[in-house]
C-alpha cells in the first residue's frame, strides 16, 4: 500500500495545488481557487504516475519496481488518474475556458515529458514551465497581472534549480538514457547554476511571498549542495522553504 501512495508523489502535488490557491489569494479571489487547485492537483498526480510507468525499466536502478511487478494494476491506476484529471479539467472549462486550456496544456506536457527526455534542455524547461503554470490560472479577469507574472518567473527559476538537484542525484543512472545538465556539463557547473538560481529566483521568490524565515533554508541548501554534496538534504531544504513560503502567504 505504501508504494501505491508514494507513486503520485502526493506532497509535490499538494504543493502545486496550494500554489494555485496562493496565486488566487494574491488577487483577493481565494473563493474562486477550489476548482483550479483541484484540477492542478489531479493533473500533477496523473503526470507523476505516467512518469513512473514510462520510466519503469529505468527506475529499477532507483529501487522502484511497483510498475514492473504489478503492470496491470498500475496501468489501471494510471488510467484512473488521467480520467480524473480530464474530468476535473472539463469542469474547469465550463467555468473558464482559458483556465481549462492552461490545464489541458499541462496535461499534454505531462504526457510528453518522458518522450522528450533526450532533447537538450526540453525536459528541464518543460517541468519548470508546467510547475509554474498554476500561477497563471488567476491571471484571467485581472487588469493588473504583474503579481502573477512575477510569481510565475520566480517559481520557474526555483523549479529549475530543484530539478537540477534531482538530476545531480540521478546523474550516474541517467547516462545514455536522459539529457540532464549534470550528465552533459558535470556536477561542478550544475551546482554553480543552482546556486545562481537561488540568488536570482529562490530567495526573491520566498521574499515575494512574505516568508523571510525560508531564506536560511535556501542558504542551507546551497551549503550542502556546494560543499557537503548532500543533494537530498539540499533538495529537501528547498522544498521546506517553498512550503513555508506558501503557508505564510495563506495564513
Amino acid at each position: 500500500m505504501k508504494e501505491w501512495v508514494k507513486a503520485p508523489r502526493l506532497p509535490i502535488c499538494l504543493m502545486a495545488g496550494v500554489l494555485t490557491i496562493v496565486s488566487f489569494k494574491l488577487v483577493n479571489r481565494t473563493h474562486e481557487a477550489f476548482l483550479p487547485a483541484l484540477a492542478v492537483f489531479a493533473i500533477a498526480c496523473a503526470t507523476m504516475v505516467q512518469n513512473d510507468w514510462r520510466d519503469r525499466f529505468h527506475d529499477i536502478n532507483k529501487g522502484k519496481t511497483l510498475a514492473l511487478r504489478q503492470p496491470l494494476r498500475f496501468q489501471l491506476f494510471l488510467y484512473a488518474a488521467w480520467i480524473s484529471a480530464v474530468a476535473v479539467c472539463l469542469m474547469l472549462f465550463q467555468v473558464d475556458y482559458r483556465q481549462g486550456a492552461i490545464c489541458a496544456l499541462m496535461m499534454v506536457s505531462g504526457l510528453l515529458y518522458s518522450e522528450a527526455r533526450r532533447i537538450p534542455m526540453l525536459p528541464l524547461i518543460t517541468v519548470a514551465v508546467t510547475s509554474a503554470s498554476p500561477v497563471l490560472l488567476a491571471m484571467f479577469g485581472q487588469e493588473n497581472k504583474a503579481s502573477q507574472i512575477t510569481l510565475f518567473v520566480l517559481i520557474f527559476g526555483t523549479i529549475l534549480g530543484r530539478e537540477i538537484i534531482k538530476d545531480l542525484m540521478d546523474r550516474e543512472i541517467d547516462f545514455g538514457y536522459k539529457w540532464t545538465l549534470p550528465v552533459v556539463v558535470g556536477n561542478y557547473f550544475s551546482k554553480a547554476v543552482v546556486i545562481n538560481l537561488a540568488v536570482l529566483f529562490m530567495i526573491p521568490g520566498v521574499l515575494f511571498l512574505g516568508s523571510p524565515i525560508s531564506v536560511p533554508l535556501i542558504f542551507a541548501a546551497c551549503f550542502f549542495l556546494a560543499w557537503k554534496r548532500q543533494y537530498l538534504i539540499a533538495r529537501t531544504a528547498i522544498d521546506i522553504a517553498i512550503v513555508c513560503a506558501l503557508i505564510t502567504t495563506l495564513i
